[in-house]
């Protein structure tokens, strides 16, 4: 009977120690996957960083515009929360190195094809020829390749020129990768800006937790992101 009683005693407190652990647990400990689409900053970016490499053709020809040939860029986002009080966030690196690889041929095609227009109706205006339909024509008539032409033109090797694009989007996009401490209850999450502040001093989100979902909006504070125009994701809690 006293040694029942014993176990019993036993039992009830490591009852009470694991309840207590629970209470102590952050409800949005875990790791947490959404996606984040910033398919208009990109552009704007993109369209900012080439603004005066396309020159003017002659005769008012109607050219291709950048914004035709640059598709979407969304990826994958992960935000970590840990259970000792630290986070950290960020892209999911596949998605984002595929969105900025498929960007920068996005880039080369339509220089290819600007300056393909371009050219032809310099060359027709110039008696050189009237009746070019591919780029093949008119590589025979220059006696360069396009490639060659558009980098003699830019004054930069299309390939280049689409790398040091990946490279500028990609540092603007590190304000993206974040970590720091947080702290989370009723509706409320602060996140510090760097593991050594405290989480009072950085951004206050509100959140909304409904079982594998959370959505996170800004609430006063400073902005999550460093860059501007830059939503939020909605999240769902990883399998």
């Amino acid at each position: 009977m006293e040694k029942l009683k014993r176990t019993a005693a036993l039992a009830l407190v490591l009852l009470m120690a694991l309840s207590l652990c629970a209470c102590g647990k952050s409800p949005l400990a875990g790791t947490w996957e959404g996606r984040m689409d910033i398919s208009g900053q990109a552009a704007a970016w993109t369209e900012a960083a080439l603004e005066g490499l396309a020159p003017a053709a002659a005769g008012g020809e109607e050219l291709p515009e950048l914004s035709d040939y640059l598709g979407d860029f969304g990826f994958g986002y992960i935000i970590v929360f840990n259970e000792d009080g630290s986070y950290s966030a960020g892209p999911e690196e596949g998605e984002l190195s595929a969105c900025l690889e498929s960007l920068g041929e996005s880039v080369k095609e339509y220089y290819r094809q600007y300056m393909f227009r371009a050219l032809c109706r310099t060359a027709e205006d110039m008696g050189l020829g009237g009746d070019i339909n591919s780029i093949q024509q008119l590589e025979q008539l220059m006696g360069v390749s396009m490639e060659e032409a558009v980098s003699q033109i830019l004054g930069m090797d299309l390939d280049a020129l689409a790398e040091t694009l990946r490279e500028g989007l990609r540092a603007k996009l590190a304000g993206l990768e974040l970590e720091g401490r947080y702290e989370a209850g009723d509706g409320e999450l602060l996140l510090s800006s760097g593991p050594e502040a405290a989480p009072s001093e950085g951004s206050r989100l509100g959140y909304v937790l409904e079982g594998d979902r959370l959505s996170l909006r800004e609430d006063g504070g400073a902005p999550l992101f460093s860059l501007e125009g830059i939503s939020l994701p909605e999240l769902r809690r990883a399998s």
